[in-house]
């Protein structure tokens, strides 16, 4: 595998990677960490050969394995079952859950931000307008921006009710 087509199954896989093993793991560090270490195993192992037919497939079993070994060093009581088999409907939802993520941070600051606190902090209209420095009507306009760009750009990715229960957990 040459290092042009390595870097962008990297930049496609990186992020699902990570919400995959964060299910596992909880810990964002720790997740971030593991999925470093799968690119990097992945890298030393096909950077002299041809990659699997399923490239993406043996970068979430790598994971898992990594994960699994991290968890006994790490917790060894914990039982092997805590980090069981994460059915493809798990592995489809990371990747829905990354489109996302990389769909909010994409926004425009303001967007974002205005997003993040009415979504995430669950505050009002008024208290964002108080905690900008911005009016009521500002906080609207933004919001719905925000939510029109995020609808455009995961439309093909996302469902209205996978949208709309996404943002539930933002």
């Amino acid at each position: 595998m040459n290092a042009k087509e390595f870097e962008r199954q990297f930049n496609a896989l990186y992020l699902p990677v990570c919400m995959y093993v964060l299910r596992m793991t909880e810990d964002l560090q720790e997740s971030e960490d593991i999925v470093a270490d799968t690119f990097a195993k992945a890298w030393e192992y096909f950077s002299d050969r041809d990659a699997p037919d399923n490239f993406k497939a043996y970068v979430y079993r790598m994971a898992r394995n990594l994960t699994v070994d991290r968890m006994r060093v790490v917790r060894p009581t914990a039982a092997l079952s805590e980090v069981a088999d994460i059915p493809a409907e798990e592995i489809d939802t990371s990747e829905r859950d990354a489109a996302v993520w990389k769909a909010v941070a994409s926004l425009p600051e303001r967007c974002r931000e205005v997003l993040l606190l009415s979504k995430r902090d669950n505050l009002s209209h008024k208290e964002i307008a108080a905690e900008l420095s911005i009016s009521e009507k500002t906080v609207e306009n933004q919001l719905a921006k925000a939510l029109k760009v995020l609808r455009n750009s995961l439309s093909n990715s996302a469902s209205l009710y996978d949208f709309t229960f996404i943002l539930t957990f933002l």
